[in-house]
């Protein structure tokens, strides 16, 4: 593969994760007011992170500098052993860590 070809591949790719992050941000109530070149700025720092059924995200106390949001599927929040509250696609949480 030649160098040109190799760069057209690597931006193409590039573009796709930022539409991709940009709508998803469009879809969210939180952002959907944002001026468009904020919202390319924020879907640029965006990393998405596949969870498993069963899998902890984030634990009470624990020192986090993340914001998560909720693309498909649900998350079930917990206190003491008990089911508190299910964010679904669309939810947002670890704001907490921001204040």
């Amino acid at each position: 593969m030649d160098r040109s070809c190799f760069n057209n591949i690597v931006k193409e790719a590039a573009f796709k994760k930022r539409a991709r992050y940009e709508a998803f941000l469009k879809s969210l109530a939180l952002f959907d007011k944002i001026d468009p070149y904020f919202a390319t700025k924020i879907a640029d720092g965006l990393n998405f992170k596949e969870v498993v059924a069963g899998e902890k995200i984030i634990q009470a106390g624990d020192k986090t500098e993340f914001f998560y949001f909720i693309e498909k599927g649900c998350v079930e929040e917990s206190r003491n052993g008990n089911l508190y509250f299910t964010h679904g696609a669309g939810d947002y949480f670890g704001d907490e860590a921001f204040f």
